[in-house]
């Protein structure tokens, strides 16, 4: 990868075009300015390749500089948001080769070929922009500097890979050498623009695990580096360099050169910082890049050291502080944020475990009042910056204030003032942040505000209730499929709260929708029901939901994901700061920002038929009818605490955004399935109805037939039951036997090229994986084949029913003993290295991510403390549960589950001490493929299939 030195020799050393080896000599060429062997290489080449054509008009660029790059063409100028077929078809009137090669191979199947007709469309949209940058200005910096930032946002909408933006950077780069050449004047600032070029790529190189190319790079930006290349790039060069040995494990010496890099900019920050008020314009924007690489460069020390535990933490606090006064951002706050979260978690276990006199106690919740406060302000401003952290700090914030609202109730900490006037400044910083944030970042948390409606403290509630009045203001539609399942509440406490909250929702100008949603929850939930006769298969909702049917046209919004989860602005890049990478959105700007479509379908009717399905508590499959006029089925189920799967829809998508958000999950294309989920209730709710998957047992099932098995439940109980027989050695010699592998199958029949078939079976080897290390930490069993499906589409892994949660399973009549599902049809569908390959390596780096943001994932589960499960609440009396929830304790069965989830994201196990990442995967895979744990499980389960 990036190796073209090597490339260039090996290509040139070959006498026939091997593999289409004559478009990585093109490749290499241009990118290391071989121009006479492209002008002769491209005089005899018929192939018409696209990196022939456009080393062809690279060489007009190359050869004639900025006379070249003015004259390539007479190209039409291109918006920057323009998307890009229009794109092509504006510039194939003025390059007609090299676009119609592009155009052509726009047309081919398969990701890789549609990825890369991209790349090149976006190389000539580039070249059309410089041409048209340098025919129709001066030739200046400004000219210069102007082409960079066009080029800068073009490229931050291209995938944070190495492959989609190195072509396109090592463009920029040759068309930057172009003008430093052919202009005198603007060589400073080009080769300025040049090393920020080759230092994004180097970024990207090691960001994707080739370090090697990293390095590489780096000692070319290095030698091309001069003084007005400027202090900063050169430091963040440096910068890069000390990254990469930190990844290669040698963590002093990287400690050791960030150190140095830190030192050296902060000599020139702290010269700086009387006189940038007086310098001018151009000499404040050098002093503003030079504090950004000081403060990026103090960070990764300091957390650095945090991670070796090489200082205390009066030392890493005052370095982070240092940090944020040089150069304000996210990304410090969020540092800062953690490291006080991290303090106040400890001081929380020790208080727990405490017996001290009561003066010690009063200091020590002192300390967590002002820990408590500091998260809470840091998470925010964090927020204030911009939507990077959204998913992380917003939760996690909101969890530590309302935990901090409810202690200071307590009498023995009512006596402290000082206490109490922390809170009361923490809670102003949220009432000032509620104001201040767009009101779409918080429909990512309503499950987490509604379940604290009954919070005990009237300040807290009143913060509580003006962002749920604000959000139902902004986007009621959403909101309403949020609460209406908190409206119908069993609990009267929680009930009248939320009939409180929407009261005034009314009175504000929401009244029909209110009155709209409440009608139709109702209509709904006798559906849901309605308990079909025995042996009915389908139900008609013009004669048995007559109400129901009569009630559409609605103007409430079809409950689908995609219409309830808010696109929250760009992010930016979650591994770090990219040298030419997306800046965050701050708040202030993000009010612009439209999180849904403005099109959002509602209900105007329902089909007919409504399926009856055969499970035990018979739901029902409805199709709504959309204003769209497309159907969307969704699946009503009774008799079922849907707030669990709504919870892990809800930490799935978290945990989709750490992985969107890290160098190694994303173009692994680590990721979890994820759907609506809309509790009508604590008993009953709607499921949103995937379409294109089928169940592995309907897949095996018909593979089996086709093979002549047959396969009966009773047969192979009975072998494993058989009186006198040692169940492993029965499972192993008579009841495996009779059931091969098969699934391999269905990726060779249901996906026609191997091009296809390979990226399908990899979908399905790492998404397994991603569900597996979820599963096991939220306790997630009865995954027999019914409940795991397939993507017929891509052949990834959807799981359906969480009705077996928080580790219900080791308390059935017949417990199960594995983690996950793990069986040799399973294994066999990931190709010839089992588990062994993509499938291990998915679990650690999920597993890694999940250990890593435990206390951001801890704050979506927290729910549970105070809205606990109907399953929980039936273990106590009614009377007893009512209390608890009008006072707003925890539950103490959530609690518990809470404990163990917490326990399993630390590395523990059952009676094993912390294990290391890749040492809990370990464990996890051989206790899921254990034959001594399968042949336990109950036969329903089909530990044999």
């Amino acid at each position: 990868m990036g190796q073209w030195e090597g490339a260039w020799t090996a290509a040139r050393s070959l006498t026939v075009d091997v593999g289409g080896l004559q478009g990585a000599c093109y490749a290499a060429a241009w990118r290391l300015g071989k121009w006479d062997w492209v002008e002769q290489a491209g005089a005899v080449d018929t192939s018409m390749s696209f990196d022939a054509a456009s080393s062809a008009l690279l060489v007009a660029v190359g050869r004639n500089g900025l006379s070249g790059l003015g004259h390539l063409a007479q190209p039409v100028m291109l918006d920057q948001s323009m998307v890009l077929d229009q794109g092509l078809d504006r510039l194939a009137r003025e390059m007609d080769v090299a676009l119609r090669i592009a155009g052509r191979e726009i047309k081919m199947a398969g990701t890789t070929h549609r990825m890369a007709a991209n790349v090149h469309a976006h190389m000539l949209g580039d070249l059309a922009l410089a041409a048209a940058q340098f025919s129709t200005t001066e030739h200046d910096c400004a000219a210069v500097s102007v082409l960079a930032e066009k080029w800068r946002v073009r490229v931050a909408s291209l995938p944070t890979t190495y492959a989609a933006q190195e072509p396109v950077l090592a463009l920029h780069a040759s068309v930057y050498a172009a003008i430093g050449a052919g202009c005198e004047g603007c060589a400073g600032t080009a080769r300025r623009a040049a090393a920020r070029t080759r230092l994004q790529a180097a970024q990207l190189a090691r960001l994707g695990g080739s370090r090697a190319t990293t390095l590489s790079m780096l000692a070319v930006a290095e030698a091309e580096a001069d003084v007005d290349t400027g202090a900063d790039v050169r430091a963040w060069l440096q910068i890069e360099r000390a990254q990469v040995m930190w990844h290669e494990g040698f963590s002093a010496a990287a400690m050791t050169a960030m150190r140095r890099v830190s030192d050296g900019l902060g000599v020139q920050v702290r010269a700086s910082g009387e006189s940038d008020a007086e310098s001018e314009a151009g000499t404040a924007m050098a002093g503003d890049a030079t504090r950004a690489a000081f403060a990026h460069a103090t960070l990764l020390l300091t957390q650095w050291q945090e991670a070796s535990n090489a200082v205390g933490s009066a030392q890493l606090l005052a370095q982070y502080e240092r940090a944020l006064r040089a150069h304000e951002s996210d990304r410090a706050h969020y540092a800062l944020a953690r490291l006080y979260d991290t303090l106040f978690v400890t001081l929380s276990e020790k208080d727990a475990r405490s017996r001290e006199t009561t003066t010690a106690a009063d200091h020590r919740s002192l300390q967590m009042a002002t820990l408590q406060y500091y998260v809470v302000r840091h998470y925010g401003r964090t927020l204030m910056h911009g939507a990077r952290y959204l998913f992380r700090a917003l939760s996690r914030l909101l969890t530590v204030w309302l935990d901090f609202g409810a202690s200071i109730l307590r009498p023995a900490d009512a006596r402290s003032t000082r206490m109490v006037d922390r809170f009361r400044t923490a809670n102003r910083v949220v009432a000032n942040l509620a104001r201040r944030l767009p009101a779409y970042n918080f429909l990512v948390v309503m499950a987490q505000l509604v379940s604290r409606i009954c919070h005990p403290n009237e300040d807290v509630f009143a913060v509580v209730e003006s962002i749920l009045l604000n959000v139902l203001a902004l986007y009621p539609q959403q909101a309403m499929w949020q609460l209406v399942g908190v409206q119908r509440s069993t609990y009267a406490a929680r009930a009248a709260r939320c009939n409180a909250v929407l009261a005034k929702a009314r009175a504000a100008g929401a009244g029909d929708l209110v009155q709209q949603a409440s009608k139709l929850t109702d209509l709904l939930l006798a559906l849901c029901n309605a308990v079909p006769a025995r042996g009915v298969t389908t139900m008609h909702m013009a004669t048995d939901f007559r109400a129901l049917a009569r009630s559409a046209p609605l103007d409430v919004i079809v409950p689908l994901q995609r219409c309830l989860t808010p696109a929250v602005p760009d992010a930016g890049n979650g591994d770090g700061e990219l040298a030419l990478g997306p800046t965050p959105v701050p708040a202030s700007q993000q009010a612009l920002h439209q999180p849904f479509n403005s099109d959002l379908p509602t209900i105007s009717g329902f089909d007919d038929a409504i399926d009856v399905m055969h499970s035990l508590q018979r739901p029902k499959k409805i199709t709504i009818v959309g204003s769209d006029g497309h159907r969307y089925s969704f699946l009503c189920k009774p008799k079922d605490d849907l707030r669990k799967d709504a919870r892990l829809m809800e930490f799935n998508a978290m945990i989709n955004q750490l992985f969107g958000g890290d160098s190694r999950a994303r173009p692994r294309r680590l990721r979890i399935c994820t759907y609506a989920v809309v509790p009508l209730n604590e008993e009953c709710g709607l499921i949103e109805w995937v379409p294109n998957t089928v169940g592995v047992r309907h897949v095996l099932l018909r593979l089996y037939s086709a093979h002549g098995v047959s396969v009966s439940m009773a047969q192979a109980k009975a072998l494993l039951d058989a009186p006198g027989a040692e169940p492993e050695r029965q499972f192993l010699d008579h009841v495996l036997p009779r059931f091969p592998s098969v699934l391999h199958e269905w990726f060779v029949r249901q996906f026609g090229s191997p091009h296809l078939w390979l990226e399908a079976r990899s979908l399905f080897t790492r998404s397994a994986a991603v569900m597996s290390m979820v599963g096991h930490i939220l306790g997630l069993g009865d995954r027999h084949c019914e409940n795991i499906l397939l993507d017929e589409r891509s052949g990834g892994v959807l799981h359906v029913d969480f009705n077996c949660l928080f580790d219900k399973g080791l308390s059935l009549e017949k417990p199960e003993r594995v983690p996950f599902r793990l069986t040799h049809n399973m294994v066999d569908a990931m190709g010839v290295t089992g588990y062994e390959g993509a499938f291990r390596r998915s679990c650690e780096l999920a597993l890694g991510l999940l250990r890593e943001h435990r206390d951001a994932l801890m704050s979506v589960l927290e729910s549970f403390l105070h809205d606990p499960l109907v399953e929980w609440s039936r273990r106590t009396t009614r009377a007893a549960s009512r209390s608890k929830e009008t006072e707003g304790l925890p539950n103490e069965h959530a609690s518990r589950s809470l404990s163990a989830i917490r326990r399993k994201l630390q590395g523990s196990l059952q009676g094993m001490a912390p294990l290391s990442v890749e040492g809990q995967v370990d464990e996890l895979i051989q206790q899921a493929t254990d034959p001594k744990r399968l042949c336990q499980m109950y036969v329903g389960w089909a530990p044999f299939m």
